[in-house]
């Protein structure tokens, strides 16, 4: 019952997001990349942490260091989750998209993760209006 309200929060969103502009297309755009800033955040408050025997750590900066590195990995793992899910409907619901398209984006943003998730936002939100571009969907 919660999978399903999930997905169904989801296709509202995808559904308020279809007519965007383009300060809306920046914003999520932003969103993609903030999973990445936060994973490097991770990554250096976990090298702040003193490691080894012989160091005598500041309990300080120790707490400081791990309620960051837990802060940051779960902002990076509740948006990534967030945007997965959004683009997995945003997929399923594009009308340019054919059933070998939509397969193969479902498998890109599916396994090449927060990279896929740009790629497709660069190919297809931000691009979206753009006439001068032939994504060759039509052949």
């Amino acid at each position: 019952m919660a999978v399903r309200h999930l997905i169904g929060s989801a296709t509202k969103f995808s559904a308020y997001l279809c007519g965007m502009t383009r300060t809306t297309k920046i914003l999520l755009g932003i969103a993609n990349v903030l999973p990445l800033v936060l994973v490097a955040m991770f990554v250096s408050s976990f090298l702040m942490m003193p490691h080894g025997l012989d160091v005598n750590p500041n309990p300080d900066v120790f707490i400081f260091s791990l309620g960051l590195s837990f802060l940051s990995m779960a902002l990076a793992s509740a948006i990534g989750l967030g945007l997965f899910i959004y683009y997995l409907v945003h997929i399923l619901k594009n009308p340019r998209l054919d059933a070998n398209t939509r397969l193969m984006w479902v498998l890109i943003v599916l396994l090449a993760g927060i990279i896929g998730n740009i790629v497709y936002w660069f190919f297809q939100i931000w691009r979206e209006d753009d006439d001068r571009v032939d994504h060759g969907y039509n052949n």
